[in-house]
């Protein structure tokens, strides 16, 4: 119940951005490089990697119910209705995001919805963007060298969890 859910919550999403934010940053060298140039970076490359590969993006999204009957972009959806909502796609419309296909750490206007909004927005949200800020202000410091130590293409995302990640990540330096 509540304690399993405070874990994939806590923990888990957690950890899998961590895992979608190291690959993005394997796969966007130069963004990389740009990080560890100007480690003042680090918020922007946060909210970057949030937008781009949000918690739950390996998910097909989340169900909600309308309360009351509404329209949208000219469907109309009745009251108690499900409607499965994909939060990811969101980060990447143009109207709202300059190329968005492309991985920019240093992005100005990025107003993604990686912790949803309202009433069912993301408690942990601080708490995640801290770790995530305390990891990629780091680890390239640290661990100038390293790298995936397989193809991305063999990575196997958990399909299994709603928090997305993969089954191992396995890594070199």
């Amino acid at each position: 119940g509540l304690a399993a859910g405070m874990l994939v919550a806590g923990h888990e999403s957690t950890v899998a951005q961590i895992e979608f934010g190291m690959l993005a940053m394997f796969r966007h060298p130069q963004q990389r490089e740009r990080l560890v140039g100007d480690p003042s970076l680090v918020d922007k490359a946060v909210e970057e990697i949030l937008r781009m590969y949000p918690p739950g993006a390996g998910w097909d999204g989340i169900m909600r119910y309308p309360r009351t009957d509404v329209t949208i972009a000219g469907v109309h959806i009745p009251a108690e209705s499900k409607v499965l909502v994909g939060l990811p796609a969101t980060s990447f419309d143009p109207r709202h995001f300059d190329d968005p296909e492309i991985f920019d750490i240093g992005r100005d206007e990025n107003p993604h919805l990686a912790f949803s909004y309202g009433a069912h927005y993301c408690v942990g949200m601080a708490l995640a963007r801290l770790e995530l800020k305390v990891v990629f202000g780091s680890i390239f410091e640290r661990f100038p060298a390293l790298r995936l130590a397989v193809a991305p293409e063999e990575l196997k995302l958990r399909k299994e969890i709603i928090t997305g990640g993969f089954e191992e990540f396995p890594v070199l330096w």
